[in-house]
């Protein structure tokens, strides 16, 4: 922190007010304040002087202690006739609370997130270092780092964590909830909001932007009833990135089922109520709901169309309850 004012209270507006800001490199401000003669403070709690600080953006945002000394000017309380009263003085800590923002995990859009979905934070100094979550339960706590999630009742829970690292953090949200306060394991305090609502669907990606090629695979059904998984994406070393894979719907005896994966799902009112648009055109959503297996993590069974054979690159709009996730693609052969 750094001084950059002081000035009289809401108890003592009408005070003289001094302030000697010589020793202010070593973090040492001195203030003297004196009413006009013959006037008291009146008795009880009252503010008398208003410190203001600059919070640095990069700096270290643990507790800080703000105490009184003797520089630059020494301690002292006098009465009307300028004789010394008895007086004690309590060091207060300040906690500075940085910002945080919460989106889905998946898509990456702040437009609100679900209940029970996967949720990431984003600010500075939110982990000191990178930890995972390796097995379920998930904990509660990932390099000394917690989340809690307070809902507008007032009640606080500790948000489950997947992955904590400096400047992102992902965890799973509760319901109903309002305020998320993030606490490091270097005590640094990030604040935010965020609105949870039953459903924000959203769909993960293979690059893991909520963008381009789906992160899903392709079940296919063969007339004898073998199944066979199959990939939609594969990485592309010239680009860096996964890009989509042809997928064939081979010959009219066989089905093609896409399995997507997302979050803010699982709550939607009905299977009805679930859409997905593939190159423009509705495909049957069969399933809809939380991946068996996953904290957080939803799932869409849909059966391709043969109508889209040779259609190429499309994209995949996903809509719960209205609302509408992140568009994804796949190619169709």
């Amino acid at each position: 922190m750094s001084f950059v004012s002081a000035s009289a209270g809401s108890g003592a507006t009408n005070a003289a007010l001094n302030v000697n800001t010589s020793q202010v490199s070593s973090g040492r401000v001195g203030i003297a304040l004196a009413l006009p003669v013959g006037q008291t403070l009146a008795a009880g709690t009252r503010q008398i002087v208003v410190v203001s600080f600059n919070v640095s953006a990069n700096g270290n945002a643990a507790p800080t202690t703000i105490s009184f000394g003797d520089q630059p000017i020494p301690r002292e309380v006098v009465g009307v006739n300028a004789n010394a009263l008895p007086a004690v003085y309590t060091p207060a800590t300040v906690v500075i609370t940085r910002t945080t923002a919460s989106v889905s995990a998946a898509s990456f859009i702040a437009a609100g997130v679900a209940s029970e979905a996967i949720v990431a934070a984003f600010g500075l100094s939110l982990a000191t270092t990178i930890q995972t979550a390796t097995a379920l339960p998930l904990p509660t706590e990932l390099a000394g780092t917690t989340v809690k999630v307070r809902d507008s009742a007032g009640t606080a829970r500790l948000a489950l964590l997947r992955c904590a690292e400096s400047g992102q953090l992902s965890n799973s949200g509760g319901d109903s909830d309002r305020t998320i306060t993030i606490t490091s394991g270097g005590g640094t305090v990030s604040s935010g909001t965020a609105e949870i609502a039953a459903v924000a669907p959203g769909l993960f990606a293979a690059n893991a932007n909520g963008q381009g090629v789906a992160a899903a695979v392709a079940l296919r059904v063969k007339a004898d009833g073998t199944q066979v998984f199959e990939q939609v994406a594969e990485f592309n070393a010239a680009q860096n990135s996964f890009v989509a894979r042809q997928l064939e719907l081979g010959p009219e005896n066989e089905q093609v089922f896409l399995i997507l994966f997302g979050t803010g799902i699982r709550h939607r009112s009905s299977l009805l109520a679930v859409s997905l648009k593939v190159g423009g055109g509705e495909a049957a959503v069969e399933y809809a709901g939380p991946a068996p297996g996953f904290v957080g993590l939803d799932q869409l069974n849909v059966r391709l169309p043969r109508g889209l054979i040779g259609r190429g690159e499309v994209n995949l709009v996903l809509t719960v309850d209205g609302k509408t996730a992140n568009t994804v693609k796949v190619h169709i052969k």
